[in-house]
């Protein structure tokens, strides 16, 4: 019951809120809410769990945990989860920009010999 209320307060908070967990909550989330391991970005270790089309996402640093729902699992719609968090289009620009950048170097030094 303790899980559903933390959750259900989560719910109602608008997606990708985070909302503070103490030591306890965090450890009861994942020791009884049924989070799986998962991955994410920011420092710490991530876990997520399924919530209709989107999730819950918990972070943890220092044993205190962060939780927020989003709209889109990433596990399940990736690009969803991509165009949801505008977050990410940095990280995407800067890894097309460096592999862009990789070939065009590559290209250039094998045409040079």
């Amino acid at each position: 019951m303790y899980i559903q209320a933390i959750e259900e307060v989560v719910a109602r908070m608008p997606a990708r809120t985070e909302r503070a967990l103490d030591s306890y909550q965090t450890q009861e989330l994942l020791r009884w809410g049924g989070y799986h391991r998962s991955y994410g970005l920011g420092v710490g270790e991530h876990f997520r769990k399924q919530k209709g089309q989107g999730c819950f996402h918990l972070r943890v640093v220092n044993g205190r945990g962060a939780l927020h729902w989003d709209e889109r699992d990433p596990e399940r719609d990736p690009v969803g989860h991509f165009f949801e968090a505008p977050q990410l289009w940095g990280t995407a620009f800067a890894a097309v920009l460096v592999i862009g950048l990789s070939a065009v170097a590559v290209s250039a030094a094998s045409s040079s010999r």
